[in-house]
């Protein structure tokens, strides 16, 4: 069989199941209902607790317009949470805070970025007979942090080193080279974000949020510079040279429609219609992965057109063309595949292995991307110093 094609199997392999993994130790933040502490786990019987829940939770409940008969038959989730340190915070704190979210079924959501999965409970109030005081778990897996920044740190200076591969020879300084140094500023910004929203907890801030949907975005954005200009290329094999003088109008739409479109995103979290600057994020990226699929399916058969009309003197920038246009593939679908991990913990909240797992994806992505990108023959012999003339058909 051939090697290239047993790597590439064992590499989409290796992301099933460690995507697998993932889909296993994720769950939704609003699965678990209401959640309450008390140091004797057996003290309450589960139709007790949810009839005291659904008593002092009636006025949201019912504002929320909850079906209190499905709620009876709701299940009781008993474990111990897994910080140790409670701080007390008033209900009415919770519900005037704008960073506190409650949901449908009348649950506190504190801080969606939480990496443990037990971060919040409830314990009653003895002088309130209806009422419930909100204890909020501070935990600090030190071990978790330091994975995750160690998988961040790796994956930055990966993308550091290929971005240094292309940079400092000039033979790689082409479009397609340029390009490549923009995807993976574009990854060191949204891993960087990502990491530092994580470690220090800060969802909510701005200026970060915008930095991540500015690297997230250009990130899918660069990939789609790179499939245009093979679409391009093949087009118009005879002069496919005058692309390469096209590269700053490509840079500058991607860069202005990244700003613009984040914007649009900012406005609307500002204006507290957070769902709806979900909903415009994750339909303009569908489109983007939708329209470089369809690009990537028409550029495949113009190639197969061509190589069968193809002259002599044509092999060898067709050859260097093709080699390209199969990086970008790889390229694209590794992106496509795993882009969504960056996004999911905006979304739903981790058990601690969840947040690892993605932490792992994500080192995979900048490994798979970097031996892609720098194992070309003409950039192994550029590494080491090998450069003897070597033509672009060795691409």
């Amino acid at each position: 069989m051939n090697k290239k094609l047993i790597v590439t199997l064992s590499v989409i392999t290796t992301y099933v199941i460690i995507c697998g993994l993932f889909i296993k130790f994720f769950r939704e933040s609003d699965s678990y209902g209401t959640r309450f502490c008390s140091s004797d786990k057996k003290k309450f019987s589960d139709q007790f607790l949810l009839t005291e829940i659904i008593k002092s939770n009636s006025s949201k409940l019912w504002r929320n317009g909850e079906d209190f008969d499905y709620i009876k038959y709701m299940s009781v989730h008993r474990g111990r949470p897994l910080c140790g340190g409670l701080e007390y915070v008033s209900l009415d704190r919770v519900l005037a805070d704008p960073d506190y979210e409650l949901n449908f079924r009348g649950m506190i959501i504190i801080d969606r970025q939480t990496y443990d999965h037990e971060r919040y409970c409830l314990e009653k109030v003895d002088d309130d007979p209806d009422g419930w005081k909100l204890m909020i778990c501070h935990s600090d897996v030190l071990y978790h942090r330091i994975f995750h920044a160690t998988v961040i740190f790796l994956s930055i200076l990966l993308f550091g080193f290929t971005i240094f591969t292309y940079a400092k020879n000039e033979e790689l300084r082409d479009f397609k080279g340029k390009a490549v140094i923009g995807l993976m500023l574009a990854e060191i910004l949204a891993y960087s974000t990502h990491s530092i929203r994580f470690l220090a907890q800060s969802q909510y801030n701005m200026i970060l949020i915008s930095a991540s949907l500015m690297g997230l975005l250009q990130i899918l954005l660069w990939i789609t510079v790179l499939v245009v200009h093979e679409f391009i290329a093949f087009k118009n094999f005879k002069n496919a040279a005058k692309t390469e003088q096209k590269f700053r109008f490509y840079a500058l739409i991607e860069i202005l429609f990244t700003i613009l479109f984040t914007i649009l995103i900012i406005s609307t979290n500002i204006n507290h219609q957070r769902s709806i600057s979900v909903d415009y994020f994750f339909i303009a990226i569908f489109f983007i992965g939708a329209f470089d699929l369809i690009v990537l399916i028409i550029t495949g058969i113009m190639i197969l057109i061509i190589s069968r009309s193809m002259t002599l003197s044509d092999q060898s920038r067709f050859k260097n063309e093709k080699k390209w246009f199969w990086i970008t593939v790889k390229l694209s679908l590794i992106m496509l595949i795993t882009w969504p991990f960056q996004t999911l913990d905006w979304l739903i909240e981790f058990h601690l292995h969840g947040f690892m797992i993605q932490d792992s994806i994500l080192l995979l992505t900048a490994i798979t991307a970097t031996i892609i990108l720098l194992s070309r023959k003409k950039v192994r012999n550029l590494m080491f110093g090998q450069y003897q003339g070597i033509n672009d058909t060795e691409a």
